[in-house]
């Protein structure tokens, strides 16, 4: 009786807890007024604690109405989404919409998600999704997208339309597949090549002064089903701990 009572509990801890589970792992960027230079706060930060002033929030193309965020080149810095609660083990689906217009095409852009993030202690640890958007039109690898240094896996951007951006994340074995439009921008690789500690940050930076517009909309961070059972049965039991406890 009494493990048929664990059961049915466990299966009622893991639909409660998920949601905390899941709390600040993304960002739709409906909440905020469009127009404006996205605001510090709310898991947004610019690189040093600045202000990134080239993302605005727009009302202009959005996957999910009414807002994306518009990340273009000239004065500012990288613009930063901090997850939160940084994960470190398990297997994560990260996902991001993405944006290009054909119109005026130029530069390029850098999006990456960061391992460690810490400001205050000047300590930045770069995860295996580093993806460079080549828009310049006088470059060798214009119109590509592809994953840090590899070409193999490049593909053709895709403009004037949504394409979803996707990482595969296993903390648990450290490894990481990277796809655009669903299509694997190279083999896995490592999601560190230094101590696996997390996922802390999703980072923007137009690199080039001119670079074009990409618009970001629907961010999300979510532990894979295997993952978020765990976390529900890990709460579980601190619960049934402290009632032996008590």
């Amino acid at each position: 009786m009494e493990r048929k009572l664990l059961v049915v509990i466990a299966l009622l801890g893991m639909c409660l807890l998920a949601p905390t589970a899941q709390a600040g792992s993304g960002d739709n960027l409906d909440s905020y007024t469009a127009s404006v230079v996205i605001p510090p706060g709310n898991d947004w930060v610019g690189w040093g604690g600045a202000a990134a002033a080239n993302c605005i929030v727009t009302a202009g193309p959005a996957n999910s109405q009414p807002n994306s965020l518009a990340a273009v080149g000239g004065a500012g810095t990288d613009q930063c989404y901090e997850f939160g609660y940084g994960p470190k083990t398990g297997v994560w689906d990260f996902s991001v919409m993405t944006y290009i217009p054909s119109d005026g095409k130029a530069g390029e852009t850098y999006f990456n998600l960061m391992n460690t993030f810490d400001q205050a202690n000047n300590n930045y640890q770069w995860g295996q999704v580093q993806i460079h958007w080549m828009m310049d039109p006088t470059h060798a690898n214009a119109d590509l997208v592809w994953n840090q240094n590899n070409l193999a896996g490049a593909q053709a951007i895709q403009y004037d339309t949504w394409v979803e951006v996707s990482a595969d994340i296993d903390l648990d074995v450290n490894t990481c597949e990277v796809f655009y439009d669903g299509v694997s921008l190279g083999a896995s690789a490592p999601w560190s090549d230094q101590a696996v500690l997390g996922i802390e940050v999703m980072d923007i930076f137009p690199i080039s002064a001119d670079a074009s517009v990409i618009y970001y909309d629907d961010i999300s961070l979510i532990p894979e089903p295997a993952t978020m059972a765990l976390l529900g049965i890990g709460g579980l039991m601190m619960l049934r701990r402290r009632r032996r406890k008590a």
